[in-house]
């Protein structure tokens, strides 16, 4: 929604990044997990050791795919036009918000952040999408 008068400018960034497509209708119970909001990850990072960071990556792929993530921006270019920003930015797509937390809680995901946090500084949280037009 260019122009957006609660939220002027975001909007306008927005739609020149691209939307995500809403699910189907609350009302059919056969795709009940369809219908709930998609959870993200949203984390800023300060990469300090980029070998010891390559071990983060290898080994937070395989509860990234446990639990369906994909993702929506990893690294790339930016611009900070407001407030505080770090080096890299990631944001990560899950079905569901429960998975999105699952995900960060599980025992694979704890045993991947000891080598994120040994080379690296992160900001994260993680939200639910939204799911209304």
């Amino acid at each position: 929604m260019p122009g957006d008068p609660a939220l002027p400018g975001f909007c306008d960034q927005l739609s020149s990044v691209g939307t995500i497509a809403a699910g189907p209708a609350i009302n059919n119970p056969v795709d009940r997990e369809d219908d709930m909001p998609k959870g993200h990850w949203i984390a800023r990072v300060d990469v300090a050791d980029p070998e010891k960071y390559k071990a983060y990556i290898e080994a937070n792929a395989q509860p990234l795919s446990k639990y369906g993530a994909r993702f929506l921006v990893r690294g790339g270019e930016f611009e900070n036009p407001e407030g505080a920003s770090r080096g890299r930015n990631v944001v990560l797509e899950f079905p569901t918000s429960q998975a999105a937390i699952d995900c960060w809680h599980s025992p694979e995901y704890q045993q991947a952040l000891k080598f994120r946090q040994a080379a690296a500084t992160c900001d994260l949280i993680i939200i639910a999408g939204h799911d209304r037009p």
